[in-house]
């Protein structure tokens, strides 16, 4: 078994994330094609309206750098 459920709680404690945020994880190419600017236009567009609301974006590809400058643009 490669995935299974683990407790919400416990994982953010060992990974040191608060437990009051709210995370859209994003895994996968970094690529146009994925969708990954999408996301990031989208994220910039409704973060200032949910402050409890995270973007962790794990991965590779041609959009790394652009990914990057979001960010560190990012609060």
């Amino acid at each position: 078994e490669v995935f299974k459920l683990r407790d919400r709680r416990d994982c953010r404690d060992r990974l040191g994330l608060p437990p009051d945020k709210r995370w859209i994880l994003y895994v996968g190419r970094l690529d146009r094609a994925k969708g990954i600017l999408d996301l990031t236009e989208a994220f910039a567009r409704i973060e200032a309206a949910n402050a409890d609301l995270n973007l962790a974006i794990v991965g590779d590809g041609p959009e790394m750098g652009l990914c990057r400058e979001f960010a560190l643009l990012a609060p």
